[in-house]
């Protein structure tokens, strides 16, 4: 099925890996373990997809330990792009149902994931700004990691790695970008 998706032009495939602890996964209804999930990422690259892995953190059992799993698990897994997004109570959803009303975002625009007002769940371990701050942490570990540097430069080149480095530098929260040398160590060769 994969080879098939390759030859009629699909370049890239998205996972919802979402957490990388079974207890984490149990609780929101997934099944799915690390070994199947490092399966899938490994036979989409082989067929020579591009994966994308998608992640979640601050699910209602997430603490700072189950969120590093799950990051220390996307960098292994090194996928060519990662979204990490903040649980969010999404109206309609069962979280939204099971969520008291003072841990609801006020306005439409706080459930953005890129609104600097944005309000992400509470866990039962965690509040909103701690896992709003291990996300925001997450993002610049993984996109500064010199093994991922040195896949996207072999596979797309310098100026990827130079909007990469640009990326890093925008936050709604104005994180600190100065220091980048993981990327220098790539450019230079």
């Amino acid at each position: 099925m994969l080879k098939r998706m390759k030859q009629v032009g699909i370049n890239w495939l998205g996972f919802g890996f979402e957490s990388a602890n079974s207890k984490i996964l149990a609780g929101v209804g997934k099944q799915q373990s690390t070994e199947d999930m490092m399966r899938d990422a490994e036979m989409t690259k082989e067929a020579g997809i591009n994966v994308i892995g998608n992640f979640l953190f601050g699910l209602p059992d997430d603490d700072l330990n189950t969120m590093r799993e799950t990051l220390d698990f996307a960098e292994e897994l090194n996928c060519e792009w990662v979204n990490f997004y903040c649980a969010m109570a999404y109206p309609g959803s069962q979280l939204y149902i099971e969520t008291p009303e003072e841990d609801l975002p006020d306005k439409w625009e706080d459930y953005d994931q890129y609104s600097p007002n944005l309000k992400p769940l509470p866990t039962k371990y965690l509040s909103s700004q701690e896992v709003l701050e291990f996300r925001d942490m997450a993002f610049q570990e993984y996109f500064r990691k010199e093994d991922y540097l040195k896949m996207i430069w072999q596979k797309f080149g310098g100026q990827a790695i130079e909007q990469i480095r640009q990326m890093r530098e925008w936050s709604p929260r104005g994180n600190d970008a100065s220091k980048d040398r993981e990327t220098e160590k790539v450019l230079r060769g």
